[in-house]
Order: structure tokens, then sequence, then C-alpha cells
């Protein structure tokens, strides 16, 4: 029991680093676009060119190589420890339905749209119903709609082959080093529900499976270490200079990830734990992923049209990328409350005149 409470405080500490991370690779973007002709963008300013910007800029991209596979396998970690409590396979899909893919349309017809109009990013209403229900374009939500069918597969495979990892081990890497995504692209240039995604990443999912349910093999290899060297290491190799192709950036994404849990090891053993801050980012850190990214939308809006920018660049680049992680993170909240808020209103309502 005491290593099963052990494990849930890592995965905690991991998944709120996982979503700082996320925010913080975000707060760089100075223009969005997409191709059903939504675009808000900043102009060249000063800004952009300054120390504050640029190097927020360069820990962006080192975050971009592995934070959406750290989302990942954290989630195939999170499957391993609760797989003792596994459903039958029809109310397993229900019940990861209403935890991914509701969210997805209630959040993305509710909240995402209309952020995106306020903030000028499609020039009618109508089209930006259209980019999302068309099932292509839906913002930062694609996620959930990947990680859903990534459980689906996983748990289909874990049913044909429930006492292999070897088997789920050379499937996923299969799907990942066939680059399915730019394979399906040649084929005719679509991507229906992200299947070729969720092929993709299926990887991510099963490494971080395969960790927790083979903890005990790897902790021998691992005590002969300290958390602190081995991050050290990891996060060393990360940031090695790779000649970029498709085979060496999976072993970089494989360090960035590696590197966050042995951080997320050692974050834990500290009083950061006992934290009041620590505990709401626990409690909200899904909502905050949810919620924040359309609030950049409002962001770059709103600096496109400050013309101080021009006159205080420095000043600018900080306070830019300071609304970008710790404002969002806090409005992401705030807004997280009050939904949270008004469903239990509704339901309360719905079950009163039932």
């Amino acid at each position: 029991m005491k290593e099963i409470k052990k494990n849930f405080a890592e995965l905690d500490t991991l998944r709120i680093l996982a979503i700082l991370l996320v925010v913080f690779g975000h707060c760089t973007y100075s223009e969005f676009a997409e191709p059903a002709n939504g675009r808000i963008a900043l102009n060249d300013t000063p800004m952009l060119h300054e120390t504050i910007y640029t190097f927020a800029q360069t820990i962006c991209g080192l975050i971009y190589s592995f934070h959406m596979p750290l989302f990942f396998a954290l989630s195939g970690m999170c499957y391993a420890l609760n797989e003792h409590s596994e459903y039958s396979l029809d109310k397993f899909i229900w019940k990861k339905f209403d935890r991914l893919i509701i969210p997805f349309f209630l959040i993305g017809s509710l909240y995402m749209i209309p952020v995106k109009y306020i903030a000028k990013f499609y020039p009618d209403f109508f089209l930006a119903e259209k980019a999302f229900f068309n099932f292509e374009l839906y913002g930062h939500l694609w996620f959930l709609v990947v990680l859903f069918e990534i459980f689906i597969i996983f748990r289909i495979l874990r049913q044909y082959f429930p006492n292999s990892n070897a088997v789920l081990l050379f499937v996923s890497l299969f799907c990942y080093f066939v680059d399915i995504p730019n394979f399906y692209a040649l084929m005719n240039n679509q991507n229906p529900a992200m299947i070729a995604h969720a092929l993709t990443y299926l990887i991510w999912f099963v490494l971080g499976y395969i960790l927790y349910k083979e903890q005990n093999t790897l902790q021998k290899y691992l005590d002969s270490y300290s958390n602190f060297g081995m991050f050290i290491i990891t996060f060393a190799i990360f940031l090695a200079d790779f000649n970029y192709n498709f085979f060496t950036l999976f072993f970089k994404t494989l360090s960035g990830c590696i590197a966050t849990y042995f951080f997320a090891v050692c974050l834990t053993k500290t009083r950061i734990v006992n934290f009041s801050l620590y505990a709401t980012l626990l409690k909200y850190s899904f909502s905050i992923y949810l919620f924040h990214d359309p609030i950049n939308y409002i962001i770059i809006h709103a600096f496109s049209k400050w013309h101080w920018i021009e006159n205080f660049p420095t000043l600018a680049a900080a306070t830019f990328v300071g609304m970008r992680t710790v404002g969002i993170c806090f409005v992401s909240i705030v807004v997280a409350y009050f939904w949270d808020k008004s469903k239990a209103y509704l339901t309360n309502k719905i079950l009163k005149n039932s």
C-alpha cells in the first residue's frame, strides 16, 4: 500500500509538470493560422527580438520535442496502476467516452469556438463552427480524441495479448517507425478522426505502461544511482545536438520524458507536495489543459492592438510570456471553477425537475 501511494504521488507531480510544460510550450507563439482561414498575428515588433522572448522560444523548442509524448506515457502509467479494476470492454469504452469525448464536444463548442471568435481568429462564427465540427481542425483538443483512440486500441491489444508486453512494444514501435501520419498524408492527404496520430503516439503510452508494470525489475538498476544523478544524465542526453531525423528524434523525445520523470521523483520527495499551490495545480491539472489554449488567442489579439509594446519591448516581452504562463494558468483555473459550478447547478436543476 505504501508503494502504491508513492507511485501515485510521483504521477501526481509528473501530471503537474506535464501540464506546466504544455502551457509554457504554447507561450511564444506570435501567430496562429490554420487552413480554414483562421489567422491572428503580431507584427514584427521589437518585443519579438528581446532576449527574454528568444530564450523562451529556445526552451519551448526543447519542450515541444517531448511534451505530448510525455502526456501519453503518463496516461499509460496511470492505466497500469489502475488495471486491476478494469471494466468490460463496452463499459471501458463508455467511461473513456464520458471522460474524453464528451468534454471534447462540450468545451470545443461552448468554450473554444466562442473564445476564438471573440479573439478575431475567425472572420465569422459559422466558419469557427465548421472548422471544429468537420473533425479536422479542433485545436489543442485533438489530444482528447487521440487519447481516446489509443485507450481503445491498447485495450483491444491487451485483450488478445494479455501476457505479452513484447508484442505491445513491437506493434507500437512498428507503427511509430513507419511514420503513419506522413504515410497516410501521401496516400490521400486526409486524417480520419486522427487514427494515424493515435497509431504514432501509441508507443509512448505503451512505454509508460511497461515502465510501471516492470518497475520492480527496473528498480534494482535505478537504486545504484541517485534520482538527481539520473535526471542530470538524461537531461544532458536530451540537450544533445542530434542531427534531426525521425529516428534520432525518438531518442531525444525518450530522454526528455525520462528526465521529466526523474525530476518529478525528486520533487515528490521535497516539501513542495505540501504546498497549497501544488494541491490546486493537481486538482485543476486536466482543466488547465482543457481551457488554457484559447486564452492565447485573446492575448495575441490584445498585444496586436496595444501600441505601447513598440516603446517598451523588454517589459512587453516579459508581460507577454508571463501572461501566457502564470496568467493563463490562473484564468484557466477560474474558468474551470465556474464551469464546474455551472455543471453542478444544471445537474441539480435537471434532477429536481425530473
